[in-house]
């Protein structure tokens, strides 16, 4: 199935509300941060007020949680604010306790410098 298709399918359930079949086409291989009129699918799910589908889609990997609290508090939707400001704390928690070690990082950066310098002539 094209992207495009799961990509419309997966707005559709988002907003007819529909949890089983978002998880349904999220499993089949939709992309949860997928663009639709310009906003991302998780922006479209706030503003259904519908926090189960919402938190779906943040658990199958939206990251575009941090707009997502702002259009909530720019909008007024109340209901939505606690749970992305939750799940805002929570990832960036597991941010700063993630291993370090990982390629891009600093501590990987100069590490693998240490480790490979080369020696002067």
């Amino acid at each position: 199935m094209s992207d495009r298709k799961l990509a419309t399918m997966m707005l559709n359930a988002v907003w007819n509300e529909d949890v089983r079949g978002l998880r349904r086409v999220l499993r089949m291989g939709a992309d949860p941060n997928w663009i639709f009129n310009g906003y991302p699918i998780l922006i479209h799910a706030v503003f259904t007020r519908n926090e189960k589908i919402m938190m779906l889609l943040i658990k199958a990997g939206a990251v575009q949680v941090e707009e997502a609290l702002g259009f909530a508090l720019d909008r007024c939707v109340g209901e939505m604010i606690f749970p992305l400001w939750e799940s805002c704390q929570r990832r960036k928690r597991s941010r700063r306790n993630s291993d370090l070690t990982r390629p891009g990082t600093v501590r990987s950066i100069i590490r693998f410098l240490h480790e490979h310098r080369r020696e002067e002539l």
